[in-house]
């Protein structure tokens, strides 16, 4: 600066592309939240995307429960596909099969779950009694242990908060997005 201070402005400015790129290199999401898509259709290890619009927004309630789980412990604990695939079988993907978040939420899946549940029981617990509220979806996030469920409006949220009462989990109201989000906004000077 003219004043012989530092700039203490420090904004990088990389193609969207490159970003991916070693995004990839740090974990399979990253990719996803770098590309600015609302919602995605991802293979590989994420590093691969389809870019789809997305339903229309839904409220997701979230069982976060007071224990985290060990990422590393619950890849270890996933058993390698068969030889030939991940075992789920065929599948023929078409505008209609990704329109709605319940079709989606029958085509998707988490890998990840089994091993999750298997370390800590009260997680599928958690996740059956989400199942119970009748959600459009309802899955594990990520390697957990947040279990998410989408409801078709508030009410159904409500509802659902309502059957589960209190105990195993915090739940946390929120909602699907609808669009990616703006470019950022600078606050400096």
């Amino acid at each position: 600066s003219a004043s012989g201070a530092p700039d203490t402005k420090n904004e990088i400015s990389l193609p969207r592309r490159e970003l991916m790129h070693f995004g990839a290199r740090l974990g399979s999401d990253i990719s996803f939240f770098v590309s600015g898509a609302p919602l995605a259709l991802a293979w590989g290890h994420g590093e691969r995307l389809y870019r789809l619009r997305p339903p229309r927004p839904v409220p997701v309630l979230l069982a976060v429960p007071s224990f985290g789980l060990n990422t590393g412990e619950i890849y270890e604990s996933l058993s390698p596909p068969a030889a030939g695939g991940t075992g789920r079988g065929s599948i023929i993907l078409d505008a209609d099969s990704l329109a709605s978040w319940g079709s989606i939420g029958r085509l998707g899946g988490n890998d990840l779950e089994g091993p999750a549940f298997g370390k800590r029981p009260e997680l599928r617990r958690i996740f059956e009694r989400l199942a119970e509220t009748r959600p459009l979806t309802v899955r594990m996030s990520g390697s957990g242990s947040t279990i998410y469920a989408l409801y078709r409006d508030e009410n159904e949220l409500e509802e659902a908060k309502i059957m589960l009462g209190t105990g195993e989990f915090q739940p946390v109201s929120t909602w699907t997005r609808a669009r990616p989000p703006g470019p950022p906004v600078s606050t400096g000077t």
